[in-house]
């Protein structure tokens, strides 16, 4: 596995390829249900944070092709959202996989951040268990969030430097 920054065709690649539960779970949310229009607003979400000197580092995890995306939207001061995203033949996570998590994403990325959130189906209990592993915590469910009346689970990560992410404004 390599990691590399994500280039619109391999947020393209990934959204088209998205497990059908991952779909609903990642469009209960949003206007509409195409996987298309998901990768095209990520994508302008991220131009707009960049032009605008605003951080949106967002990495492809590829082996051959593209098979998940990972990065953080900054939407205020020191806070960000965090997206993940991958598709129906992603291989399960690897040891790899947890070095980078750790040894990169962690310092490099969630480090710039004094609090990032993430929100994951309530009945997606892979994702929870997955997000508790690598320092969220869980923090109460918010029922009928989803447009046709899914809960979901709000979860953040929090920077143990309680002045990182501080922006002068």
């Amino acid at each position: 596995m390599i990691v590399v920054a994500a280039s619109d065709n391999a947020i393209r690649h990934v959204f088209a390829g998205l497990a059908a539960e991952r779909l609903a779970e990642m469009t209960a949310t949003a206007w509409h249900d195409d996987p298309d229009r998901l990768a095209a607003e990520l994508i302008a979400v991220r131009d707009v944070l960049r032009a605008n000197g605003r951080p949106a580092p967002l990495y492809a995890m590829v082996r051959d092709l593209p098979f998940a995306i990972v990065g953080v939207l900054a939407y205020g001061p020191g806070l960000g959202g965090m997206i993940w995203a991958a598709r129906a033949d992603a291989p399960l996570t690897t040891l790899s996989g947890y070095r980078w998590w750790h040894g990169f994403f962690v310092p490099h990325v969630l480090g710039k951040f004094r609090r990032v959130e993430f929100t994951a189906a309530a009945a997606d209990q892979k994702s929870r268990v997955w997000l508790k592993s690598v320092g969220f915590t869980e923090e109460g469910l918010a029922y009928r969030q989803g447009k046709r009346g899914e809960d979901f689970v709000h979860f953040a990560w929090l920077n143990p430097d309680p002045q990182a992410g501080i922006i002068d404004v």
